[in-house]
């Protein structure tokens, strides 16, 4: 998920929604944007899963070793 989309929405559906800060979850420090109080709640209930997805894009990756990376 790009930042400010729904994570919810991109592991579950695979699709990107924008997230709204009134439906904000703050989970280790970071804010995350869902689309819906639905979205919030599935995010509330297991945040591990959402957020996974997100750290692994943010990690650095090896420059010229000729592998492609997709985010």
């Amino acid at each position: 998920a790009r930042s400010g989309d729904d994570p919810v929405a991109a592991v579950d559906s695979g699709c990107s929604l924008p997230g709204e800060r009134r439906y904000g979850v703050t989970y280790q420090q970071r804010m995350y944007l869902c689309a819906s109080a639905e979205s919030r709640a599935a995010f509330a209930a297991n945040p591990q899963r959402y957020t996974s997805r997100v750290q692994r894009a943010e990690q650095p990756t090896d420059v010229g070793t000729g592998d492609t990376v997709l985010r």
